[in-house]
């Protein structure tokens, strides 16, 4: 499985791996908010999105 922003032989591989998706969610939301504000240029939408 791959998980983006982690580098193949990071520590926090192993961490995510382990993790529900929803802590996975929980744990990146800043990134993944800064992303999808980066693909919309909107930050309303980004929040849509991201079910936030």
């Amino acid at each position: 499985m791959k998980f983006p922003g982690v580098a193949k032989h990071s520590p926090d591989r192993e961490r995510y791996r382990s993790m529900t998706f929803e802590e996975f969610v929980v744990a990146r939301l800043g990134a993944l908010l800064r992303y999808a504000t980066a693909l919309t240029c909107d930050p309303h939408q980004a929040d849509d999105i991201s079910g936030r």
